[in-house]
Order: structure tokens, then sequence, then C-alpha cells
């Protein structure tokens, strides 16, 4: 398991032009691009996906199934808290001093610092009675009060991000490069890649399912993913991907990315 610390390397096609487009995808009748910063709005999805499959087992009083699904999702949220708030060893800024250092101040102005703060505070609670001390009676009473107040902060996110980011593409801002060298460096630490592809993944497709409207999450995850990785990356991520959708549905995120790349390639030689 893992991938360890990597390099930066070339593009594992030719890099698309940076897209202020909402994580959905393509538009325009051609192949849907990749959008790089998906790798954190679709995370959004991975989050409210396992918050709701963990109160599904709490309402049924399945404390051994919420306890394993809360163990994987808070490890998937310190990875995406870190994403967000830097990864000092690594001279990783995070996506809110990005933000911040890009767009006036944006993350700290809208409190996106505070309120994690906030959520810890609840998620140790969480913890609390689920592991350290399980307790399924108070679980219930605290688990719903966290999956509210995590899902307004996330709502809250995802309102200041997208017009961050469409200010950093019309900015000239390299997005990408900032992804690589900026969030995610705490993922090529040990097994951190293949537990955050994996869990989101499984996660995904399980809430595509159900959500209303229906999006293609987990193919606009995998092509943000694909359009962060190296060669030699993407060889090893795809092989955890495939491994953690069903097939129709992995054929769904490579062949979106091969139609994208031989559309890239067709204006290329036109």
């Amino acid at each position: 398991m893992g991938c360890g610390a990597s390099t930066e390397a070339a593009a594992p096609a030719p890099a698309p032009a940076e897209s202020a487009k909402p994580a959905g995808g393509g538009g325009g009748g051609g192949a849907p691009s990749p959008m790089p910063m998906a790798i954190m709005r679709n995370a959004h999805g991975v989050i409210r996906g396992a918050m709701k499959e963990i109160q599904e087992a709490l309402d049924k009083n399945a404390l051994v199934t919420a306890t394993e699904l809360w163990k994987k999702l808070y490890r998937f949220q310190e990875l995406h808290m870190v994403m967000e708030e830097g990864f000092e060893s690594k001279n990783a800024i995070g996506l809110f001093k990005l933000m911040d250092e890009k767009n006036d101040q944006a993350a700290t102005k809208a409190g996106l610092h505070d309120q994690h703060t906030t959520l810890s505070k609840l998620e140790a609670q969480v913890q609390e009675c689920l592991v350290t001390k399980p307790d399924l009676a108070k679980d219930k009473e605290v688990f719903p009060k966290f999956l509210a107040d995590n899902t307004a902060h996330l709502v809250k996110e995802e309102e200041i991000l997208m017009s961050a980011v469409q200010s950093m593409v019309k900015g000239g801002v390299p997005v990408k490069k900032h992804i690589k060298t900026d969030l995610m460096p705490i993922l090529l630490e040990g097994d951190n890649m293949e537990f955050f592809l994996k869990f989101a993944n499984e996660t995904l497709e399980t809430y595509e399912k159900v959500e209303e409207p229906p999006k293609p999450k987990v193919r606009v995850f995998g092509m943000a993913v694909w359009a962060v990785a190296s060669p030699d990356q993407w060889k090893q991520w795809s092989a955890w991907i495939e491994e953690s959708l069903s097939e129709a549905k992995y054929k769904q995120v490579d062949g979106a990315i091969q139609a994208f790349k031989a559309e890239q390639a067709s204006k290329a030689s036109s």
C-alpha cells in the first residue's frame, strides 16, 4: 500500500485549459473536460454519502456498521482537512490559504477556519461515543448534530470555492499546479492515496444511485484525479480506482478519459 512522495511530472495527456465550470463536466457537445478542483469538490460528495450511510446504520441500531463507517470517514475528513488547511512539513499551503492569497482573504472572511474548529469538537464527540466508548443512544443524539453542522459547512465551502476558482482561472492562476503542490502532498504520504481513492470511489458510486438529481460524481472525480497525475502515478492510482468500482462504472470513467484524450489529440493534429 501507499505511493510515497512524488516528483512533478508531465501530465498523462496534453493538459486541458484550466476550467472554471462547475464539477459536472463537459458542455458544448464535446467530450467532458477534466476539472482538477473536483478532487476537492467531489470529496464533499464522499463526506455526504458516508454521513448518510452512518445515519442509516444508527437508525437501524447497527452500531458496529456505523462505527466501521465512521472510522473511514474520520480518516478521510482528516486528509481532506489537511488539504484545506495545509501541510507545513511539505510547504503545502492548503486550499484556504491559496484562496486567501488569490481572492482577497476569501476563506478567512467566510470563517471557514473557525468552522473547522467548531466541527472538530463535534467530531471528537462522535469519536468518543462510536469508537472510544461505544454508546448507541448517545451517538443517536450527537451524530445528527454533526451531520447537520457539517452539511452546512460543506455548502458554505462550496459557495466560496466556486467563486474563488472562477476568479483564479480568469486571473490566470495555474490551479492544477497549485493542487499538486499545495493540496495533494498529504495524499502522497504512506498509504493515504490508496485509502483516499478507494473510499472515495466506493462511497461516490453508492451515493450516485440515490442522489437527486443524479450527477456523474464518480466520472468527474476520476477525471480530476487523472488530470493531476503523472503517467506513473496514474498506472497505480487507476488500478486502485478500478478495484473500488463496479466494472461498468470504471468503464464509464476510463471511457470518458479516453474520449477526452482522443478529442485533444484530434485538435492537436488539425
